[in-house]
Order: C-alpha cells, then sequence, then structure tokens
C-alpha cells in the first residue's frame, strides 16, 4: 500500500495556511516547519496531529522531513517584512529577502527520492506581500536599486521552471474570498504533473455591485463582526495624557465625517414591536467629500489588519448611556428603560475605525467593510466610541465633559487643514456663549456629543478579522522571548506575541481556496450552507 502524500506547511507559524488546508483536505497537514517556539505552539495546540520541527526551514534536510514519503503539496510563506513597502525608508536584509531560495532547495532534495524526479511536490504554494515581485538587488545602504527591481524574483521563477513546475502567480484579497479582511498578497502556484493552474473564483464582493445585488456573490463579510462589543473603550479624557497629536487629529476627522457631517446617522436603537428599543452594534454611516481622512460604515468589512502596536485603525463602538441612575451605561444588547415623559432620556454610541497608519492614508475606516492587513509587529486597530445624549437632557454638571469634547474637535479638527473651525456654520455644528458644542441631528432631536472612546482591538478580534475559527488557541502554555528583556519564560503566550502570530498568519480562506481549486479529488466536499 502507497503511503499517504503528504501535505507540508513550511513557515508555518501561527498555522493560518494550515487550518485553511485541513479545511480542503479534511485532515491536518502532514508536517510544520517555523524556527520560533511560540509560533510552533500555537500551531501544536490548534494542530495536534501534525509533526512538528522547531528550527531554521534551511537547517532541516528536506529528506528527513518526508520520511521519504510522496509530498502532494508543500506551502510556503516566507518571511515578507523585507519586502514589504510598510517596512519603508528602513534597511532591509538580503538574508530574510532570500529565504524563497529555500522552495527550489525542497525540490532539488526531494527529486533525490526517486531516479525519475518524481519525489519533488506534486503542487507547491506561495503567499508574500505583492512587493515580492519587485525583489532585487540591494544597494551598500540595504535599500532597493530602483532600476533592478524584479531582476531576482524572475529567475528565481525561471529555476522552479526549469526543475519540471508551471508557474503563475496573482494577487488576491481574503475579503473576496470570506474572510472580513481587505488583505491583499500575492500567492504563487507551481505544479509538475502537466495539469493546468486553477485560480478560485471570487466568492464575495462590494455590496452594492451588480454581483452581489443579483445573488451572484454574497456581500463582504465585515469588520462590524469580529468585534466583541461587551469591550468598554475608556474615554480619551481619562487618561493621564492625551494620544499623539497625529492620533488625536484622525480620531477628531473621524468624529466630524463619520457623525457630524453624516447626512443620515445610523441609530443604534431600533423599536421592537412591542415598542421597546433595543440597542444593537452599529456604525454611523458616512458621506465621502474625498478626502484622505475618510469614514466609513459599520456594515462594511474592514481594512487590512496590520500587526504594528501604532494603532493603525480605531474602532467607535456601539452602547447606551443611560442619562439617568448616575448615567451608568448598559450593554448594546440589553433594552432601555421604560421611556418617560420629556424625552427618551438616553444617550447613543457610534463606531468607526481610525486608521492611523500613513500606508493606508491616515483614512478612519468603516466597519462596513473588512478589516484592513494584519501585519506581525502589533495591533495598529483602536475601537473609537463617540458618545451622544439628547441635549435637553444632559445634566448642567454634566456639560463640562460635552465642552471638552467640543473644544478637543476645535482643536484636532478645526486645525485641520481644509477642515472648519466649529465655531462655523458646518451643517448641525452649533455654538454657545464662550465655548462650541458639538451637536449632531437625528429625527428631529438635538444630540450633544458627550465623550471619546478608545481602545485596542484584541488578539482575537483581529484573529476574527483574520478568519480564525473562535476556539483557536491563541494563548498556548509556551516558552517565548518577553518584549523587554529579551529573556526567554515559560507561561501562558502574551498578548503581544499573539498579535504577531496573526499578524504573520495566512488567511485560513486563502489557502483552502486555492487547495480546492487545484486538488479537487483530495479534498473533501463544501459543507451546505445552513
Amino acid at each position: 500500500m502507497k503511503p499517504q502524500p503528504l501535505i507540508v506547511d513550511n513557515f508555518a507559524g501561527g498555522g493560518g495556511a494550515s487550518t485553511g488546508l485541513e479545511r480542503a483536505f479534511g485532515r491536518s497537514v502532514d508536517v510544520a516547519v517555523n524556527h520560533d517556539d511560540a509560533a510552533i505552539a500555537i500551531h501544536a495546540a490548534n494542530h495536534p496531529e501534525t509533526k512538528h520541527y522547531c528550527q531554521s526551514i534551511f537547517s532541516i534536510d528536506p529528506l528527513d522531513a518526508t520520511g521519504g514519503a510522496p509530498v502532494l503539496l508543500a506551502w510556503f510563506s516566507p518571511d515578507c517584512k523585507h519586502h514589504s513597502k510598510a517596512k519603508g525608508g528602513k534597511p532591509l536584509d538580503r538574508n530574510i529577502r532570500a529565504m524563497a531560495d529555500v522552495v527550489p532547495h525542497w525540490i532539488e532534495r526531494l527529486q533525490r527520492k526517486t531516479p525519475d524526479g518524481e519525489g519533488a511536490p506534486l503542487v507547491i504554494m506561495l503567499e508574500n506581500v505583492e512587493e515580492f515581485q519587485d525583489w532585487g538587488p540591494l544597494d551598500e545602504d540595504g535599500r532597493p536599486i530602483k532600476d533592478q527591481k524584479g531582476s531576482l524574483f524572475l529567475p528565481w521563477v525561471r529555476k522552479i521552471r526549469r526543475l519540471g513546475y508551471r508557474v503563475q502567480w496573482r494577487e488576491l484579497r481574503a475579503c473576496d474570498f470570506g474572510a472580513p479582511t481587505s488583505r491583499k498578497r500575492l500567492f504563487l502556484i507551481a505544479r509538475r504533473d502537466g495539469r493546468p493552474i486553477i485560480w478560485p473564483q471570487p466568492t464575495h464582493g462590494q455590496p452594492d455591485s451588480v454581483e452581489v445585488r443579483t445573488g451572484k456573490l454574497l456581500p463582504w463579510r465585515t469588520a462590524a463582526e469580529c468585534i466583541d462589543w461587551s469591550i468598554k473603550c475608556p474615554s480619551i479624557f481619562d487618561r493621564k495624557k492625551l494620544p499623539e497629536d497625529a492620533t488625536c487629529k484622525r480620531i477628531a476627522s473621524g468624529v466630524m465625517r463619520q457623525v457630524v457631517q453624516a447626512e443620515r446617522p445610523y441609530i443604534v436603537g431600533h423599536a421592537n414591536d412591542n415598542g421597546v428599543t433595543t440597542a444593537a452594534p452599529g456604525i454611523i454611516p458616512l458621506t465621502h467629500h474625498g478626502s484622505p481622512h475618510r469614514v466609513y460604515p459599520l456594515p462594511e468589512p474592514l481594512p487590512t489588519v496590520t500587526g504594528a502596536h501604532r494603532g493603525e485603525m480605531a474602532l467607535s463602538a456601539a452602547s447606551l448611556i443611560k442619562l439617568r441612575n448616575n448615567c451608568s451605561d448598559a450593554p448594546v444588547t440589553a433594552p432601555l428603560d421604560v421611556v418617560s415623559a420629556g424625552g427618551l432620556h438616553h444617550g447613543l454610541v457610534a463606531a468607526f475605525m481610525a486608521q492611523h497608519n500613513a500606508g493606508n492614508g491616515c483614512a478612519p475606516r468603516s466597519m462596513a467593510e473588512p478589516l484592513s492587513t494584519i501585519t506581525g509587529r502589533g495591533t495598529q486597530q483602536q475601537p473609537v466610541e463617540v458618545t451622544m445624549v439628547e441635549a435637553d437632557a444632559l445634566a448642567p454638571e454634566l456639560m463640562d465633559r460635552a465642552v471638552m469634547v467640543a473644544a478637543f474637535l476645535i482643536k484636532y479638527y478645526g486645525t485641520d487643514e481644509g477642515g472648519h473651525g466649529l465655531d462655523m456654520p458646518l451643517g448641525t455644528v452649533t455654538t454657545k456663549d464662550r465655548f462650541a458644542v458639538v451637536t449632531v441631528t437625528i429625527d428631529a432631536a438635538t444630540y450633544i456629543i458627550f465623550d471619546i472612546g478608545m481602545r485596542m482591538l484584541t488578539p482575537r478580534e483581529l484573529a476574527n478579522a483574520q478568519g480564525f475559527p473562535p476556539d483557536y488557541i491563541l494563548d498556548p502554555e509556551c516558552w517565548y522571548v518577553t518584549e523587554k528583556k529579551k529573556a526567554r519564560k515559560f507561561g501562558r503566550l502574551p498578548k503581544t506575541h499573539q498579535v504577531a502570530k496573526v499578524g504573520n498568519s495566512v488567511c485560513p480562506v486563502m489557502s483552502e481556496a486555492l487547495a480546492r481549486a487545484n486538488l479537487p479529488e483530495h479534498c473533501t466536499q463544501l459543507a451546505m450552507a445552513a
């Protein structure tokens, strides 16, 4: 009996590619290789049937890793940081950029198993940033030589072709295949059996596209579904110090464009058949004015998630604020108290994703879009709440907070290039004696912006956006390197490491879609939609 052909995940990381391949093939990947013990710990916790190698990809002999068994699919996700534009102008590392050389190395080593060279992987798949296509030499300062873009990538491809493979590559977005992130990556497929390379067809699309409206595609999954709405956003005004000026400007821009200037703000509360108002998570839809500081509504998918701990995106979460009983707040799923004469005596909270990274134009993002790309350097997403209370119900002793918010918006948006001071006639903004109070009109009722809250997205929320299952283990007990002292420590994997592993992962929907398209005879049937 012939041994079952192997599925190998090189640069396995936290297991994104393996998770998708497992869904496609109905069984665990056979071999996973990664040099990082924390990454292997996460992988092992979620894929216990896999044989794990915690060592450099170049230090392991492919013949030893496979044990002589044939290889059906070898997946490679070499380190992308030193190809990505997110690196900015920092010097690049030649050795890290050359990690893709492990692909022809594996082919050549495994071809030696049989006289005819049939021991090499049947299919090879690789994932990297789109700039991988520009792989070329670096100058003495470690920066790419512009007129030699791609001069190393194309010879690398030709080498794989000379080893007997047909090779193609494309840029694909995860949101088009069912992940709530707009993460775009380059995917390369090579196969040696003479069969055509198949690129999977998108299953999801922009909600207002013809394909979605006619039922040919499903709408993009959204950022909103990734969020744990029970987690509160602490007020930025209760901090010892406000965020950095650049962050404050982006928050203010998001509040003004998402809430104040919105033609028809999305109302979080909805009345049910019994006349009781209940709350559901939501976001204020925006009118796009062509500014780089665009804010997006909740129903859309999130922009690309990055892993840097710089707060690239911020989320405004939805909740209800009671204006009585000491202004305690209620969860978004709880019904409002009895509506009394004189008004609802409740506030509304709007939600949006504020984008702080320069690579994405610093534009606040809609919760109705997929999350933007996650990288492995830490989370860049920050939830932001904009709390609004009815103007005629705001107690005098609480007005100071509303004034504080107005002053914040005047300073950080009113002085923004192309912006408007809040003492100027702009939509629903009004002027009071000696200070400006920002108000929003919803169904003829006037609401004062009372507070702004902000928090980081959690590792679980980022994993949700990447497309991991909700029970995926992110914090196994393992050895890891501490961030400050750079010492090895044993314990539950801390959040910074969890975010890094999520950010470095492949979106599972992508490896699943590519495997199903190219090796359908080895894959399980797709489960019927409920």
